[in-house]
């Protein structure tokens, strides 16, 4: 017997109900381990997305207060120029001398402010009278063939509009030379003022081109490299900065006047040119903004007022600055939030399973250890039971159910009796006394439970003794051996069978050979016969009744010839030769075989055949013995047992391209537990049968392509029906 150690080592815990329990308490760890993770999670996003909100407002007004101050700075500058006393004299007393001490004073002013590019004073009538701008990057003086008239250019219209004292901003755009965008591009803001002479007349205005270059720069640079993307924005939603250059100033050449918000994405820039500023969410990111108003960049406020210096219109022109943050770089530090929080929640869940695993382990092969003795008896193919002194089941293995249907939970503490019933338990009787006695019993016998019914078994009954010697009940092993036994009836069954069968087969053969014998003095007979009518015919011709008797007997001894044939040829072992027949002609000769028997019996046989021959391609012989067994079955059937009229219908047909031979009885029919076994060997319900005429009908049958049925008429009786395949006539 295995030591505790080695018992415990060949009990396994069910690896699917650990992995279950595991499973399930893990997954309850894990929902507690997770849900404050998934808190702080939401917590943590939401101010990732807070502070990315707030920095990316943070650009916007930063970006605003640069180009503000950058424009206040010009228009300083504006101011400043249009207070010199060199512009004083030069609209006081236009000479040549006044314009050069002018144009020395623009010189020396874009010497110092490299963000210029040119300082003009233009007359009422659009013609330039003094313009000094930067070529290769040094302050030059225009000669006066080379002053244009700017009549036609928006900013002279403008500001030539305004009243004393009042500033003019133009829309950022790129510097046009006769007509031309400049190249390299110039990104130039025009900001401008009228001036009047002495005598308050108009003359004309004063232009200073601001290079927008580096304030476009320095808006580039607030935002970090691999962040958001700084965007500026006209009225129109044209980009002056954007995502890329290719859209930038495209207002400004005819080919590329497409590439604007409005046409790229009309449902942003909806939300973008009706609010002054916020967040927009879209779908590729965040999008933040604000307006700058740039006319009015010279006053102490951004909000779109009307103050006294700046035109009317002033608070319909402005710039919206925005940034735009891609949602991969907004959900960058989340991403990276969750990471960690991944990892961390990874490793907590993975010590959750591993604790709820070893648990579930330990609890499941405990359980295992227990149930491994129940386990192995429930399997043991046998009734295995303890009884008590009281004679009270106080326990019962599973094949207890299999055999009386009652779960051993209904069996315990019921007493033997109430469960095997009174005729088994007066069997058993003596034998559990001796059990109980303190005496082991080992006995076969046959007996019949209540619920199991009759069976074979045998049975052992081993004392349960204490160590003070009292017994306390008994363990009883019964094993039911009726499938032994019925086996071993059976085999003696098939000794007997195969006995009877070779001693056919002897009389098989001894019948061929008496009709082998018989047949000589027959043919002898017949012969002699032959030459009695020759002899009579020769000497007496006039006595022809004697010739007529001489031949009825040569005609007897020639029918008694063909019969003696027809046997021998029945009994004879041959292989299957398929000849051309008529299964007509087949069936009549049959019946001849059987008509004597049938006679004998008072059975009647009604020949119920088809008119016209039924072709098939057949061994005559084999077809013939099997008709005969049917017809024979039929006759003894009807000999047996009928209660009415005593006939056996034997019919034929054509079906199709089948042909078909029925035989039908008005016997009493077959029992049911007889009518599925039909066709099977040794199956009989006569007692001196052998169980072997429908086994062979069937096999040949079949041999010939075809099949046979069993039916029971409504009339009653029985009815076998050939089907063989037909052939054309």
């Amino acid at each position: 017997m295995p030591s505790i150690p080695a018992l415990i080592g060949t009990v396994h815990a069910d690896p699917r109900q650990v992995l279950v329990r595991a499973l399930s308490v893990g997954l309850i760890a894990c929902v507690l381990i997770g849900v404050p993770l998934l808190l702080h999670y939401r917590n943590e996003a939401e101010l990732t997305r807070s502070h990315a909100t707030a920095r990316e407002r943070h650009f916007v007004e930063l970006a605003s207060r640069i180009i503000v101050q950058t424009l206040r700075s010009v228009v300083s500058d504006l101011r400043y120029l249009s207070a010199q006393n060199e512009l004083k004299d030069v609209l006081a007393d236009d000479t040549v001398l006044s314009r050069r001490r002018l144009a020395e004073e623009y010189s020396a002013f874009l010497a110092q402010k490299p963000h210029y590019d040119q300082v003009r004073w233009i007359g009422p009538d659009g013609w330039e009278k003094v313009r000094v701008h930067r070529v290769e990057g040094q302050p030059r003086t225009a000669p006066p063939d080379e002053l244009q008239n700017k009549a036609r250019r928006y900013y002279f219209g403008e500001a030539s509009r305004l009243g004393a004292g009042q500033i003019y901003v133009s829309p950022l755009d790129l510097n046009v030379e006769r007509d031309v965008v400049e190249e390299p591009q110039k990104p130039t803001l025009r900001v401008a003022l009228p001036v009047f002479d002495p005598d308050g007349q108009r003359a004309g205005i004063l232009v200073v081109n601001y290079l927008a270059t580096p304030m476009l720069a320095e808006l580039r640079a607030l935002v970090p490299p691999g962040g958001s993307r700084l965007w500026l924005l006209n009225p129109e939603g044209y980009w002056l900065l954007g995502p890329d250059g290719d859209v930038e100033w495209a207002f400004m050449y005819p080919e590329r006047v497409d590439r604007s918000l409005p046409v790229r994405d009309p449902a942003l820039w909806e939300q973008l040119s009706q609010a002054t500023g916020g967040r927009i969410e879209v779908a590729d990111g965040l999008l933040t903004s604000g307006r700058v108003y740039p006319l009015l960049s010279g006053t102490s406020s951004l909000s779109p007022a009307d103050p006294p210096s700046v035109p009317a219109s002033a608070a319909d022109y402005y710039w919206i600055v925005a940034t735009h943050l891609p949602r991969a770089v907004l959900e960058a530090g989340i991403r990276e939030l969750a990471r960690h929080l991944l990892v961390a929640y990874g490793a907590l869940a993975t010590l959750a399973f591993a604790v709820a695993s070893g648990l579930a382990f330990l609890s499941f092969r405990t359980r295992a250890l227990g149930r491994f003795v129940q386990r192995v008896l429930d399997h043991v193919p046998a009734l295995v039971a303890y009884v008590d002194a009281d004679e009270r089941y106080r326990y019962n293995n599973r094949y207890y159910e299999v055999l009386f249907g009652m779960p051993a939970s209904q069996l315990d503490g019921r007493k033997v009796r109430s469960v095997i019933g009174e005729a088994a338990y007066a069997v058993a009787l003596p034998h559990i006394r001796a059990a109980l006695a303190g005496e082991q019993v080992s006995f076969e016998v046959p007996i019949t439970y209540s619920a199991a019914g009759a069976r074979n078994v045998a049975v052992s009954y081993v004392p349960d003794i204490a160590a003070d010697g009292k017994v306390r009940g008994f363990i009883a092993v019964v094993n039911d051996v009726t499938r032994l036994k019925a086996a071993e009836h059976r085999e003696r069954q098939r000794l007997q069978e195969a006995a009877h069968a070779t001693r056919l087969a002897s009389v098989g053969e001894l019948a061929t050979q008496i009709a082998h014998e018989v047949n000589q003095p027959i043919t002898a007979i017949v012969t002699y016969c032959a030459a009695a009518q020759r002899n009579v015919q020769a000497e007496s011709p006039a006595n022809a009744r004697l010739v007529r008797l001489i031949g009825a007997v040569a005609d007897e001894a020639q029918r008694v010839s063909a019969i003696i044939r027809r046997l021998r040829d029945f009994v004879r072992k041959d292989e299957i030769a398929f000849v051309a027949g008529d299964v007509n002609e087949i069936v009549a000769n049959s019946l001849r075989l059987v008509a004597a028997e049938a006679a004998s019996l008072q059975v009647r046989i009604v020949e119920n055949l088809a008119p016209g021959p039924l072709p098939v391609m057949a061994d005559p012989v084999l077809l013939s013995q099997a008709t005969v067994n049917l017809v024979r079955n039929a006759v003894e059937a009807v000999a047996g047992g009928a209660t009415g009229p005593r006939s056996v219908t034997v019919a034929t047909a054509r079906r199709g391209r089948a042909v078909e031979v029925s035989v039908t009885d008005s016997g009493p029919g077959l029992p049911p537990e007889v009518a599925g076994r039909l066709f099977e060997a040794f199956v009989t319900t006569k007692r001196s049968g052998l169980g072997m005429g429908l086994s062979i009908a069937r096999s040949i049958i079949e041999a010939h392509g075809g099949q046979i049925h069993h039916a029971e008429p409504p009339e009653g009786g029985c009815r076998f029906t050939l089907t063989l395949p037909g052939v054309e006539q």
